[in-house]
């Protein structure tokens, strides 16, 4: 049975772990001395809730460059961490995220400021020669040795002097700058200011497939264009304006002479109006995951860190992994910030906002309200 679990518990380890390199993972252990799983649930559900709650103080208007931070429960049972020596350690119950951040290293340190505490280090002379110390023993000797394990001053205000400012520092992150883009764009950047991330990251990372939505045009036409004022982070705002792009002028899409005074804001609206097409030409069917880009990427990081453990494709043993792996992909790629999730997300959005609008004189009063009401 513990066999078993142990292996189910790697097996997950691995679908966790495929993720890029600059991510941010982050533990919290509160102290639950129960063994039954439910009673965990419902203490960790309780301490999360809570948690959120301090948590969304500081983040509602944060602008996230990629994933957001977010905490989820974690029980003892299915619970384990491998070690770089290769053993494994079942883990007390916690909360637990994994958040990437991109090109902008401040949502790193903005991170570290929400899980600001105390810098503790176990001493050397705790440990045996040539050693290595879990998780779980760590937090002992911390729990149990609180004022020995803190680190010095130094080191203390040296992390202290890193976080000074925030929250409030994380407004100097931000950069506005009006833009003309479809009247759809600007309705769903007003009531989903957040989603102008992935679109600059969609336009950016953008391949030949994807231009093939940017030609067509279909959900976001340039016919209904308005001026709006949009929020960007100084990283996504450096990566659209250092993107090179012209569009076909069979779209409609006709951009003012480069020496003009409203080239730029012509320029950025086409680009990210162009992110979000891409964003919905990538939505798909919660189940429909084959003609998925970001599956088959995901399949393929799986496929290097040995996850089929060389196992003959097609054979029983191997699609058993294939199938948890797309179990696990579909149930979690809403918190991978995976495109077809945001591209449904927007899909829906259009629908429920009614992005359409012909009447010249309703399209003016909205971008009269648009560059009026603050963001």
């Amino acid at each position: 049975f513990f066999s078993s679990l142990f292996e189910m518990a790697g097996v997950n380890n691995v679908l966790e772990s495929v993720r890029e390199d600059d991510f941010v993972e982050y533990f919290l252990f509160p102290p639950i001395e129960t063994c039954d799983e439910k009673e965990q649930e419902t203490i960790l559900s309780s301490i999360l809730s809570e948690v959120n709650k301090i948590v969304k103080k500081y983040t509602d208007n944060y602008l996230w460059h990629k994933d957001e931070f977010k905490l989820i429960p974690r029980t003892s049972i299915y619970n384990t961490l491998s070690h770089i020596d290769g053993k494994r350690e079942t883990l007390a119950p916690h909360l637990y995220g994994v958040s990437h951040y991109g090109d902008n290293i401040e949502d790193e340190w903005f991170m570290v400021y929400l899980c600001d505490g105390n810098i503790h280090l176990i001493p050397l002379d705790a440990l045996e020669e040539d050693s290595t110390i879990g998780v779980m023993e760590s937090l002992s000797k911390i729990r149990e040795q609180p004022l020995e394990t803190l680190a010095s001053a130094d080191v203390q205000n040296s992390l202290k002097n890193k976080l000074k400012g925030y929250p409030e520092k994380s407004k100097d992150n931000l950069h506005r700058s009006a833009i003309y883009v479809p009247m759809g764009i600007a309705m769903i950047l007003k009531e989903k200011p957040n989603l102008i991330a992935p679109a600059v990251q969609a336009f950016c990372n953008r391949d030949s497939v994807d231009m093939k939505a940017c030609r067509a045009m279909k959900y976001f036409p340039p016919e209904n264009r308005v001026m709006t004022s949009v929020t960007f982070t100084k990283c996504l705002y450096a990566m659209l304006m250092h993107s090179n792009y012209l569009p076909d002028r069979r779209t409609g899409w006709n951009l003012p002479p480069p020496n003009t005074s409203q080239y730029k804001a012509h320029s950025l609206g086409v680009k990210v109006a162009c992110g979000f097409e891409i964003l919905i030409s990538h939505a798909k069917p919660s189940a429909d995951i084959e003609t998925d880009r970001s599956w088959h990427s995901y399949l393929k990081t799986l496929q290097d860190k040995g996850y089929f453990k060389g196992l003959l494709e097609h054979s029983i043993d191997y699609n058993n992994l294939l199938n948890k792996a797309k179990e696990y992909y579909i149930n979690h790629r809403d918190s991978m910030q995976c495109s077809p999730a945001i591209g449904q997300e927007i899909l829906e959005l259009t629908k429920l906002l009614d992005c359409n609008v012909d009447d010249s004189k309703t399209r003016n009063i909205v971008c009269l309200k648009m560059m009026m009401i603050p963001g």
